[in-house]
C-alpha cells in the first residue's frame, strides 16, 4: 500500500473518531446512571422500573444539554 493512500484513509476516518468518542461517552454516562440507580434498588418493589426511568432521564439530560450548547454556539 502506498503512503498517499494511507494518508487519505486517515483523513477520511478522522471525523468518525470524534463521533465514536461522543457516542462512547454518552453510553458510559447512561450505563453509569444505570449502575448508580441500581445500587439503591434493594428491596423496593418494581425497582427495575426505577433503573429504566433513571436511564431515560439520563438520556434526556444528555439531549437537553446538547441542545443548550447548540444555542450558545
Amino acid at each position: 500500500m502506498e503512503f498517499e493512500s494511507v494518508n487519505e484513509i486517515e483523513r477520511a476516518t478522522r471525523k468518525s473518531r470524534t463521533e465514536l468518542f461522543r457516542l462512547g461517552t454518552a453510553l458510559l454516562f447512561v450505563v453509569g446512571v444505570m449502575l448508580y440507580s441500581g445500587m439503591s434498588v434493594g428491596e423496593i418493589p418494581n425497582g427495575y422500573m426505577l433503573v429504566v426511568a433513571a436511564m431515560i432521564g439520563g438520556y434526556m439530560a444528555i439531549n437537553i444539554g446538547a441542545n443548550d450548547v447548540a444555542n450558545n454556539v
